[in-house]
């Protein structure tokens, strides 16, 4: 199981990813909040296999 956090501001969405059983490995992602971030969401999360 994954748990993902998104913060989202006026400029940025900031992504926290924390996978089930792995402690204290947490992968991070900044991007831009525009018309593309939610397919770039999507796609990075896809390249950590969830």
């Amino acid at each position: 199981m994954f748990q993902l956090g998104i913060d989202v501001s006026k400029k940025t969405l900031d992504l926290c990813l924390l996978r089930e059983g792995v402690k204290g490995r947490v992968k991070t992602r900044k991007l831009k909040n525009d018309l593309n971030a939610a397919s770039a969401v999507i796609t990075w999360l896809r390249k950590q296999n969830c």
